[in-house]
């Protein structure tokens, strides 16, 4: 009983780190948060309004993607907030939602991101995915406002602008704005492609954040095929891993052993 007692807070412990390692390995994805957060977001903003639409497509490292982060800018104007709708779709190409959501984007700070959650996609794993963003009451003197990245940050994915051509718009495009119109193409401007011009080194995401509520085996899973991808041997085996685990836990229980016995010993010299 007196070992119970004793180790009792040391379990408890040891849960509530394993649930906060949990939440920000798989359900908060920890690698797309270091991604897309802690890298600076010094690209060029871009604006959002009526007939212009932004898509970015990614890939789902995890099953159960069930939330999106999108990185929006201050708009001082719009002191009420901005309406935005989410629509996340199998493809870029594809005319069918998954879901589709609507957001009241308030932004405080200079940056910040606004949370789209839905129901868990349980078969979400290694699935390239596709996110649209409207903002179908903003207008060009009003609009929404997204800060870009200034540099690839996203290789598995490609930020593509929709907008109508309007023919009094300059068709040049430079990399410290995309506030301009650019009507060498049918139809969209396509990023990172080079800001469609050949000799612009600019490449370009927008923000945002993955969010995961996945089983525990499968999420277990695919962290493991994830963490063995691409090493050598033997960082690239399962059972190297595994070994690691049950070497740590014997060497914790150890530990927890010799601290109680410790304990005890000092105790009974008091004694």
């Amino acid at each position: 009983m007196f070992l119970k007692i004793k180790l009792l807070p040391v379990v408890l412990a040891l849960l509530f780190a394993c649930g906060l390692s949990f939440q920000n390995g798989f359900r908060l994805s920890w690698l797309e948060r270091t991604r897309y957060k802690l890298l600076l977001y010094d690209g060029p903003p871009v604006e959002l309004f009526q007939n212009k639409s932004l898509e970015q497509s990614f890939v789902a490292n995890y099953p159960g993607l069930a939330g999106i982060d999108i990185l929006f800018k201050r708009n001082d104007q719009a002191a009420g907030g901005q309406k935005v709708m989410l629509h996340l779709k199998n493809s870029c190409a594809s005319e069918n939602d998954i879901v589709t959501l609507t957001g009241q984007i308030f932004t405080a700070d200079d940056l910040a991101f606004h949370s789209f959650t839905f129901a868990p996609l349980d078969d979400s794993a290694g699935r390239t995915y596709c996110l649209l963003l409207e903002a179908p009451e903003a207008t060009r003197e009003n609009p929404v406002w997204l800060q870009l990245s200034n540099g690839d940050l996203y290789p598995a994915g490609t930020l593509t602008i929709h907008q109508p051509i309007e023919p009094d718009q300059n068709n040049a495009l430079s990399p410290a704005s995309l506030t301009g119109e650019n009507t060498a193409s049918a139809y969209k401007i396509y990023l990172p492609m080079v800001l469609n011009q050949s000799n612009n080194p600019y490449r370009h995401d927008i923000g945002f954040q993955l969010h995961y509520k996945g089983r525990l085996i499968p999420t277990l899973q695919q962290l493991l095929a994830r963490l063995t991808q691409n090493k050598p041997y033997p960082l690239g085996q399962v059972w190297f891993y595994g070994t690691l685990t049950l070497i740590y836990l014997i060497l914790l229980g150890g530990l927890l052993y010799l601290a109680h016995h410790t304990t005890r010993l000092n105790k009974k010299n008091r004694g």
